[in-house]
């Protein structure tokens, strides 16, 4: 899946979040009784954990905040703000929308993963990226940025 910001929500500034699902939705996929790393293989797109977006429970899109020579895919995630929309499109064309919740900044070492994996009664998204201050001697951030969004429509 891939993660676009282009301007345009609620305000002229707000970033408009776009995924793009590029398996068949619905389709059974292979995973071990471990979670894959939090860490995504490209910068240019997210990593899908839990069930796909619109399915019951919580999508989890995972991606870089930026790289060693400029912004990645969610380098605007943190602006997004409660009531703008992430829209999802899958191959076969089928879309949801997703209304964000709440936006939160926490301490990796604090990671809330009941909260952002555990079962819902209906389809949510979750989007994470790094944030906060940035350790040079380790090269990484200190904090998670996680979007927390609930379905609102889907459709062609």
């Amino acid at each position: 899946m891939g993660v676009l910001g282009a301007p345009g929500t609620a305000s002229p500034d707000a970033p408009h979040m776009t995924a793009s699902s590029h398996g068949k939705k619905g389709r059974q996929r292979e995973e071990s009784n471990h979670r894959r790393s939090l860490l995504p293989h490209h910068n240019d797109r997210t990593d899908l954990q839990g069930p796909f977006p619109g399915e019951v429970g919580p999508a989890v899109l995972l991606g870089h905040v930026d790289t060693r020579t400029g912004p990645a895919v969610l380098a605007r995630l943190r602006e997004l703000r409660p009531q703008d929309l992430i829209t999802t499109t899958h191959s076969d064309g089928t879309h949801e929308k997703f209304l964000v919740q709440r936006v939160e900044k926490v301490a990796k070492t604090s990671f809330p993963t009941a909260e952002v994996y555990g079962a819902t009664g209906h389809a949510e998204l979750r989007i994470i990226t790094c944030g906060g201050a940035f350790d040079h001697q380790a090269r990484s951030y200190a904090d998670n940025v996680i979007v927390y969004a609930s379905l609102q429509q889907t459709g062609t």
